[in-house]
Parts: structure tokens; sequence; C-alpha cells
């Protein structure tokens, strides 16, 4: 029997620090990746509209050079306020499992008003009006690739949701393994949980981050755009500053207890 309780002893100890280690990890993304709010703040202090609206800019103007109308045609069609009121409903789509709709009318109708505008003042009659069409067409294709991540963003809608419940079900049942086995250990074996597993989950999430870091260069990251990227990388560099105070707060549990039980002994003794 004492053979069997050592052996339950030790597999409910590595069961702890599985836990533990799942924890840690979870925590840290449903507080980033998967917090709404996180990422509204994150692309504010990443100027994510602005960067998107000198990106669209610079394509759009690659597309007035091609087609020798006056930069005139663009007043007034894109704004700042608008790309963010667009990303704004995208991230809330996301996160609320809504549908998202960019809507390109009123860019595309501003633009051909401008164009109409233009022609007349130059007193130009155009024939061929199935490239200027073709023109209009892109320019509202620009903004909808660039806003929807180039076809990535209704991929992603597909995951997020989903995937946060399932998240936030592990993170519960986890919770729930972790007391239970903390009740078993106490109550049912009556013995002593110990430094160790804090020790060994501290050890591994320093270990896993190390790994990842040096084998994966996170700030050349380039997944579907640069701007994207970029809060790619922001969100990397704070989940894994995460795992690292985790990973100083189950060492500093670990040896906080070896000093409680170093100081015990000592005042035992005397």
């Amino acid at each position: 029997m004492k053979k069997i309780g050592m052996i339950s002893y030790y597999i409910l100890l590595i069961l702890l620090c599985l836990n533990l280690l799942i924890l840690s990890i979870l925590l840290p993304l449903k507080y980033t990746l998967f917090n709404e709010e996180y990422m509204k703040q994150e692309l504010i202090r990443q100027n994510y509209d602005t960067k998107v609206y000198e990106e669209i800019k610079t394509q759009m103007n690659h597309y007035l050079i091609q087609s020798g109308l006056d930069e005139s045609v663009f007043d007034n069609i894109i704004t700042e306020e608008k790309i963010k009121e667009d990303i704004t409903n995208n991230l809330t789509s996301l996160y609320e499992n809504k549908e998202s709709h960019i809507d390109t009318t009123s860019i595309t109708n501003q633009l051909e008003e401008n164009i109409e505008k233009y022609l007349a003042s130059q007193n130009i009659e155009v024939k061929d009006t199935e490239s200027l069409n073709a023109f209009v067409k892109q320019i509202g294709s620009i903004y909808d690739e660039e806003l929807n991540l180039y076809g990535s963003f209704p991929k992603l809608q597909k995951i997020m949701f989903p995937l946060s419940n399932v998240i936030n079900i592990i993170i519960i049942i986890n919770i729930l393994i972790i007391l239970v086995t903390l009740m078993l250990i106490k109550i049912i074996l009556k013995k002593k949980v110990g430094s160790v597993p804090f020790f060994v989950t501290g050890v591994l999430l320093f270990l896993i981050e190390n790994y990842v870091l040096n084998h994966v260069d996170i700030a050349h990251l380039l997944i579907i755009d640069k701007n994207f990227s970029s809060l790619l990388n922001s969100f990397l560099n704070q989940f894994f500053t995460d795992l690292t105070q985790f990973s100083y707060l189950f060492l500093g549990i670990g040896i906080g207890y070896l000093l409680i039980r170093m100081v015990f002994k000592m005042i035992l003794q005397r």
C-alpha cells in the first residue's frame, strides 16, 4: 500500500506540474490575443489605422500613375476616420462572432464623381469607359483587401471565437484539476505538495521561452503584410514577457517554500 501511495503521489505531482504549465500558457493568451480591449489598445499604440491609411494611399497612387488621371480624383474618398471605424467593426466582429462587411460603395461613388468633375474641367471626353470602370473597381478592391487582410480576415473570424471559448473551458477545467490534485495530495495521501512542482513548472516555462526565442526570429516575422506582422510581433513579445513572469513566479514560490521550511527547522531545533 505504501508503494502504491508513493506512485500515486508522484503521478499527482506530475499532473500538477502539467496543469500549472498549461495554465501559465493559456492565461497570457486569454488576456492578450483573445482579449478585444487589449487588441484595441494595441492598435492605438501602434497607430495601426494610420499605417493602413498610408499603405492604401501608396497602392492607390501606383494605379493613379498608370491611369494618367490627376491626384485630385482621390480627394475625400478615403479618410483615417473611416479606416478606424472599419477596423473597429472588424475587431468587434472577430471577438463577438458577428458578420463583418467592408462597404466600399461610398469610396467608389465618390471616386466616380471626382473623375467626372476632373474630366469635365479638362474638357476630356472618354470613349473607353471600361478602363475607367476597371480603375474605380481596382481602388475599391485595394481598400477591401487591405482591411480584410488580403482574404485572411474571414478565415481568422471562423477560428477566433470558437477557439476563445475552447480556451476558456480548458482554463476552467485546468483550475479544477489543480484544486482536486492539491486536495488529493493533502487530504487523501496526507503528503506535502513541496516546492518541486513549482520549480519544475518555472524551469519548463523558462526552457520553452528560450527555445522558441532562439529558433524563431520574431522581430522579422512577415505574415500577411508588414502592418499585421508588426501587431503579431508586439503580441508575441507580450506573450513571452508574460511567460517569463510566470516562470519567475513559480521559481519564487519554490524558493520561498524552501526558505520558509529552513527557517521553521532552525526555530524547531533551538
